[in-house]
C-alpha cells in the first residue's frame, strides 16, 4: 500500500487559485477602448490576464416599447456615462459563472493632483483644488472632461470649457459669464451678440470670420461689439429684422466691416458725421424688414444724427426739463409750419434775425415792444392800426417837429376856412384843418404811449 499524499496536486492548487482569483475583486488597467460597443479591455494589475468588460455606467435606462409602433419611450431613454481613457483604472469583479463586471473606478495617485494643483498655481492650477479656486466639502461634486471642460458644485457652480464659463455665486446673489463671444437665440429668429465681432462671410460658411478692429489702439485684434437684433417668422430662411441696438463698433452687415461714416452716406443720419467709425446705431424697420423706417446714429466723436422720413409725429415731452444747445451754427430746415408758442423768449447774443420772406408779426395783450439801439425798416412801417396804437416811433425831436408843424396847419386852414368867401373852399380848408388836427393827436398819443426809439 502507498501512504496518503500530504501535498496537493498541481491540478488542485490550480483550481484553488482559479476560486481565489474569480472569488475577488481586482484593479485593471484600460488598454482598449470600444465606444460604439461600450467596452474596454482591461489588463488586470499583478497578472497577465486581460478581458473585455462594460463600461462602469451611473445610470443608463431604455424602457421597453408599449407597443410596436411606439416611439415615445426611446425619447425617455435616460444615462449617466463616463468614456474611459486608456490608463485608467478599474475595479473588477466576477459572477457565479466567471462573468467579469467593471464595477466602478479605482484611485490611483490621488494626492498627486493636489501637488499638480498647486505646481501650477501660478497659472490657475489644473482646476483641482484651492489653487484653481475650488473648496470641496462633503457632498460636492466636481467633475472634467479631457479635452477642458469642467462642472463644479460646491457652495457655487461653475461651468466652464476652455476660457468660456458660467459662475452662479450663491453667497453674492449673481451670475457670471465669461466669454469672448456671447450669443443668445430667442424667439423666432431674434439674436443678441456680446463681444467679439464675426459674421459668416457667405450664407454657406461652415464657421464665422473674426472682423478686426479698426481702431488704432486697437489695430489687429477682434472688434468688440453690442447687438441685439428683434425678428420674426423666416421669409425663405432670412429672418424679418423689427428692430435692431447695435453699440460699440457697428458692423456694416453688407460689407462685414466696421461702420465708417464716409463710406455709409445712403444712411441719412451719417451724412454730416465726420468721425473715423460709428458707436450706436438703432433701428426700426418696416414691416418688410427691408426699409428702414426711423434711423438713429453716434459717431466716435460724439456726432449724433436721426432720420424718420415716414414720420408723422415727433414729439419729446419734458414739461420741467430746462433745454440747452450751445453750438457754433443751427440751421432748421423744414417745408412745414415752425410753430412755437412759450410764454416768453429770450434772444441772447444774437446780431440778427432774418427772414427770408413772410411777416413778422408780435402781439401782445398789453403791449409789443421792442428795444435796441436802432431799428432799420427796409420796407413799410406802420405807425397805428385800427386801436389807434403805433408800434414804434421816432425820435422825441422829430415827433415835436411835426406836431408843431401840423399844429401850425391846422390853424392856418381854420384861418382860410373862415375867410374863404365860396362855400367850397370853406368846406375844403376845413376839411385839410381838421385832417391835421387829427394827425396832432395821433403824434400825442405815439409820445405818451409807446417807449421804443427808432
Amino acid at each position: 500500500m502507498g501512504r496518503i499524499r500530504t501535498n496537493k496536486s498541481s491540478v488542485q492548487q490550480a483550481r484553488e487559485a482559479n476560486d481565489a482569483f474569480f472569488n475577488a475583486v481586482h484593479r485593471g488597467r484600460v488598454h482598449a477602448v470600444h465606444i460604439d460597443k461600450g467596452t474596454v479591455e482591461v489588463v488586470f494589475d499583478g497578472f497577465l490576464y486581460s478581458r473585455e468588460v462594460t463600461f462602469p455606467l451611473l445610470g443608463l435606462s431604455y424602457p421597453p416599447k408599449k407597443s410596436d409602433e411606439d416611439t415615445t419611450n426611446v425619447q425617455a431613454t435616460s444615462w449617466g456615462r463616463y468614456i474611459p481613457q486608456e490608463g485608467d483604472m478599474l475595479l473588477i469583479g466576477f459572477s457565479t459563472t466567471g462573468e467579469a463586471f467593471a464595477l466602478g473606478y479605482s484611485a490611483i495617485f490621488y494626492e498627486g493632483f493636489k501637488y499638480q494643483d498647486d505646481v501650477n498655481a501660478a497659472i490657475g492650477g489644473i482646476g483641482w483644488g484651492e489653487s484653481a479656486g475650488k473648496r470641496l466639502q462633503p457632498g460636492d461634486w466636481d467633475f472634467k472632461s479631457a479635452n477642458g471642460c469642467f462642472l463644479y458644485m460646491g457652495d457655487k457652480v461653475k461651468l466652464s470649457s476652455g476660457p468660456h464659463s458660467i459662475y452662479l455665486d450663491q453667497t453674492m446673489g449673481d451670475i457670471t459669464t465669461t466669454s469672448g463671444l456671447v450669443q443668445d437665440s430667442y424667439g423666432e429668429a431674434s439674436t443678441r451678440r456680446k463681444g467679439d465681432a464675426r459674421r459668416y462671410k457667405v450664407p454657406t460658411d461652415a464657421a464665422e470670420t473674426y472682423i478686426f478692429s479698426i481702431i488704432p489702439a486697437n489695430s489687429g485684434k477682434t472688434a468688440q461689439e453690442s447687438y441685439d437684433s428683434v425678428c420674426y417668422s423666416l421669409a425663405g430662411g432670412i429672418p424679418i429684422e423689427m428692430s435692431r441696438i447695435h453699440q460699440g463698433e457697428v458692423i456694416d452687415d453688407l460689407t462685414m466691416t466696421p461702420m465708417v461714416p464716409a463710406l455709409n452716406t445712403s444712411l441719412k443720419p451719417l451724412t454730416l458725421m465726420v468721425g473715423t467709425g460709428v458707436r450706436m446705431l438703432h433701428s426700426v424697420k418696416d414691416p418688410s424688414g427691408m426699409t428702414d423706417f426711423y434711423i438713429s446714429a453716434i459717431d466716435d466723436l460724439g456726432n449724433y444724427g436721426v432720420s424718420a422720413p415716414t414720420a408723422v409725429g415727433f414729439q419729446w415731452m419734458t414739461p420741467a426739463a430746462t433745454w440747452q444747445i450751445n453750438n457754433l451754427t443751427t440751421t432748421y430746415t423744414s417745408t412745414a409750419t415752425y410753430s412755437l408758442t412759450s410764454p416768453a423768449i429770450t434772444l441772447t447774443g444774437a446780431t440778427s434775425i432774418t427772414l427770408s420772406g413772410g411777416t413778422l408779426s408780435l402781439t401782445g395783450t398789453t403791449s409789443a415792444t421792442i428795444t435796441a439801439p436802432t431799428i432799420s425798416a427796409l420796407g413799410t412801417v406802420i405807425l397805428g392800426t385800427t386801436g389807434g396804437l403805433p408800434v414804434a416811433k421816432l425820435s422825441p425831436a422829430f415827433i415835436g417837429f411835426w406836431t408843431a408843424y401840423f399844429t401850425a396847419a391846422a390853424a392856418a386852414w381854420a384861418k382860410l376856412a373862415a375867410e374863404a368867401t365860396i362855400p367850397a373852399s370853406a368846406a375844403s380848408c376845413t376839411t385839410a384843418g381838421t385832417a391835421a388836427g387829427a394827425m396832432v393827436s395821433l403824434l400825442a398819443s405815439a409820445a405818451a404811449t409807446t417807449t421804443t426809439v427808432m
